[in-house]
């Protein structure tokens, strides 16, 4: 047992005088400590000798009686040790009157008349009323310590029952606490898994991002600011795509004061968020103007995708416009191409 658990301390606790969190440490220990138990029952036996003797304070007899005594087990200890003091005292009363009985004087007799019925007063010795009470109580006491001795056992399976509940019912808090643990670990799995999808997400997000900001940038590089305050020149033309059979080019007899080149893009019937269109020059490929995201509009006759470029950017010689449709998910995917021509006029 704990050396800081004291018979006051037991005292106290079986008058219901601790406080809360010392009471629940001796439940405890009366469950896993069997010195504890034993201890305890020593120092309930003084408690209960106490109470029959009328040695109680005044503030002690009334938490007896008050919450000792609630117990209906403690209230069968309490009448069970009453009956053995009571047997006790008999026992006392009785030993004191025998030997005032072997006191009274006897008259001398023939030392042949004792020898003869020496035998036979040994045998009257033995059921005269001091030998009888005498056995009597023995008897009594032996069938007390007997019912003390079954009460007492009975208590320890009891006892050992509760131990074993509580073990069991600890084993089975520990299972749930593995399993609660198992189940924390899988959600922060997963947990993680959605962070890492998160994470690509918002990278590809940020690579489109930069591919935008790097063709506004091309576009800004590629068109100037304007100086002149007169109203720009446009020339406007439509293109078909291209098809295997051979037919005239589209020709843009482009003057010396034309602004800007407005090239009208007869537009396939998919159906594309946003198209990109870019010019190069036909024999090299080398790209001349690319645009950002163009929209198509409904013409008089067919779909049209507007391209605008400004007409510096083209010197005479032959050129390809290659159309691009750009899908939900950013993809860029080529769809026809166009060529025309750029001569003086």
């Amino acid at each position: 047992m704990n050396a800081t658990y004291d018979d006051n301390l037991l005292r106290a606790y079986l008058l219901g005088s601790l406080p809360e969190a010392e009471v629940e440490q001796c439940d405890e220990l009366s469950f896993i400590d069997d010195e504890f138990v034993v201890q305890l029952q020593a120092v309930e036996d003084d408690l209960i000798d106490s109470y029959l003797q009328n040695e109680l304070t005044k503030t002690e007899l009334a938490q007896f009686e008050t919450y000792y005594l609630a117990s209906p087990r403690r209230q069968e200890k309490v009448k069970f040790a009453r009956s053995l003091q009571s047997f006790a005292e008999r026992q006392i009363v009785a030993q004191t009157v025998a030997p005032a009985e072997a006191r009274v004087p006897v008259q001398p007799a023939v030392q042949s008349d004792r020898e003869a019925a020496s035998w036979w007063q040994s045998l009257r010795n033995l059921f005269t009323l001091p030998n009888l009470t005498m056995q009597w109580g023995m008897a009594a006491a032996a069938l007390l310590l007997l019912l003390a001795g079954g009460w007492l056992f009975t208590e320890m399976q009891r006892l050992r029952g509760q131990i074993d509940a509580s073990q069991t019912e600890r084993a089975a808090l520990q299972k749930r606490e593995q399993e609660l643990q198992t189940q924390l670990e899988q959600q922060r799995t997963a947990n993680s898994q959605t962070t890492e999808q998160l994470s690509q997400e918002l990278k590809r997000t940020q690579q489109q991002l930069e591919q935008l900001k790097q063709q506004q940038e091309l576009a800004a590089q590629q068109t100037p600011p304007q100086t002149s305050v007169d109203a720009p020149n446009f020339l406007h033309v439509e293109l078909t795509p291209q098809t295997r059979g051979i037919g005239k080019t589209t020709e843009l007899a482009m003057a010396a004061n034309t602004d800007y080149a407005v090239l009208h893009l007869v537009a396939p019937e998919d159906e594309y968020q946003a198209y990109q269109a870019e010019v190069l020059t036909q024999a090299d490929e080398k790209l001349r103007w690319k645009s950002g995201r163009l929209k198509a509009r409904t013409g008089a006759a067919a779909r049209v995708i507007d391209v605008s470029l400004r007409a510096r950017l083209l010197s005479p010689g032959n050129y390809v416009v290659r159309l691009s449709g750009i899908t939900a998910s950013g993809q860029v995917e080529e769809l026809r191409k166009y060529s025309f021509k750029v001569v003086k006029p």
